[in-house]
């Protein structure tokens, strides 16, 4: 699974250094420096709150009956057999997926749509449901879709690559440690309180 998933994401990563970057005389590199300590106050907090969006929003896509219903068994059956090797799990979603997505999803496709004249909300949002989109299901495709926004908006405003890969993997760090040692995979099981009041909080927090 790490080997194929390293695979898929790679490969257009350094097709793109081939045959785009190198083709214009160009080297492929991002900036990953460091930021003042209260920027990290204002992204964590806000990237925690559309988590907790997104938390909400998928919790309306319907996961029995139909064709979702099979989707989402598979979805669950193939994320039961990653979280059998927690090693393999953290590996690939906390340390693999943060770096080699968002040089793909932000530094490659954002950063060039928007060198390419495209407005930057434009861009944002093009990156985030392509980010969303090969994630292959309703469920992930949602999230990632919300949160690839507030990383879209992080790298945009920070210039640096670092900083979606924080909050990348801090996402991911969380989805992990709930996958592993919680029988729900929702906040509001977790903190025993409505989805509303998930998404209430998680505006509040987002926007403030």
């Amino acid at each position: 699974n790490i080997f194929m998933y390293v695979a898929t994401m790679a490969v257009p990563i350094l097709l793109f250094d081939f045959f785009v970057a190198r083709k214009e005389g160009k080297k492929l590199s991002f900036d990953f420096s460091t930021k003042p300590f209260r920027i990290y106050l204002l992204i964590f907090p806000m990237m925690m709150g559309m988590m907790m969006v997104a938390d909400y929003t998928t919790q309306l896509i319907p996961t029995t009956g139909g064709f979702l219903g099979e989707v989402y068994k598979m979805y669950t059956d193939q994320f039961a057999k990653l979280a059998s090797s927690p090693i393999s799990l953290i590996i690939m979603t906390v340390i693999l997926a943060p770096i080699l997505e968002e040089i793909l999803f932000r530094g490659i496709i954002m950063k060039g749509l928007i060198n390419n004249k495209v407005k930057p909300v434009t861009a944002i949002i093009v990156s985030a449901f392509i980010f969303g989109a090969v994630h292959f299901n309703p469920w992930q495709f949602a999230g990632a879709f919300l949160l690839g926004l507030v990383l879209g908006l992080v790298y945009y405003k920070t210039k640096s690559l670092l900083m979606p890969m924080l909050l990348h993997a801090f996402n991911n760090g969380i989805s992990a440690m709930i996958m592993l040692y919680s029988e729900s995979e929702n906040f509001s099981d977790i903190l025993h309180i409505s989805k509303e009041m998930v998404l209430v909080i998680g505006i509040v927090v987002f926007a403030v």
